[in-house]
């Protein structure tokens, strides 16, 4: 049916302890626009895209489980634990790869335990969704143009569903305390204030490597699968959790 809503979220487990309280974190303020954007939008299924939780490394995994249950960290109370998967839209994309005349390099897995840093947008973006379903898609141990080929093949897939979709790309961008993570921050600053996602794919990768992020395998699915999108990017925070660079950032679809 539609593609309604894209955006970028931070994953890291800190973030719980200010949840469901009235603190004033610009990355917790972010996540509450964030929510009433995506609450508007009135997506049908969010798509979570995350470097975390894969168990077959070379291939795209995708979480058929009908509940998805969040990992939460021992000693953590959190009410919302558990989501329903969209097992309807998986099964279609399923038969989209066995059929095709192009490989595509995904495969399904069942898990019920989904890792923390694939739940942490769902327990702030879903809070007032509770009918809305899940997808989780973990990367490969593929090349970043592996990435952005399957992005397209979403884009594809979610063009031909009756499903409103939303996709959230989840992670952070590196360790301040590594020398290279500066310059990794600043050359993806400017490619989201450009929104010119793909020049981030272009960036050196030993400095991808140094920066010791975990958001540029689901960026790069967001580049193919935006690559014929126009959007209008809003950053909406940019502090660092936990000594991470996070950034909460809205692709609007135009």
């Amino acid at each position: 049916m539609a593609l309604v809503f894209t955006a970028l979220t931070p994953n890291t487990p800190d973030l719980l302890e200010d949840f469901g309280t009235d603190t004033s974190s610009p990355i917790v303020q972010a996540m509450k626009t964030l929510e009433g954007e995506l609450y508007f939008s009135k997506p049908d299924t969010i798509v979570v895209l995350t470097t975390h939780g894969a168990e077959v490394s070379e291939l795209v995994n995708v979480n058929i489980n009908s509940r998805l249950v969040i990992d939460w960290p021992e000693g953590v109370s959190i009410k919302k634990d558990a989501f329903v998967g969209d097992v309807e839209l998986i099964a279609h994309m399923n038969g989209a790869v066995d059929a095709g005349g192009d490989v595509v390099p995904m495969t399904i897995i069942a898990p019920s335990k989904v890792p923390v840093e694939a739940g942490i947008p769902l327990l702030y973006l879903l809070d007032h969704l509770d009918d809305v379903k899940v997808i989780i898609i973990s990367m490969a141990e593929l090349e970043i143009q592996d990435h952005v080929a399957f992005g397209r093949f979403l884009h594809n897939e979610f063009v031909q569903s009756n499903k409103r979709v939303a996709v959230i790309a989840t992670g952070h961008f590196g360790n301040i305390s590594h020398p290279e993570q500066a310059t990794f921050h600043h050359l993806v600053q400017k490619s989201i204030q450009d929104t010119d996602l793909a020049h981030m794919l272009s960036i050196n990768s030993d400095i991808v490597e140094k920066a010791d992020t975990d958001i540029m395998k689901p960026l790069a699915v967001m580049v193919g699968l935006l690559e014929t999108v126009h959007i209008r990017a809003e950053i909406l925070s940019q502090e660092v959790c936990s000594g991470k660079d996070c950034i909460v950032t809205n692709f609007v679809i135009q």
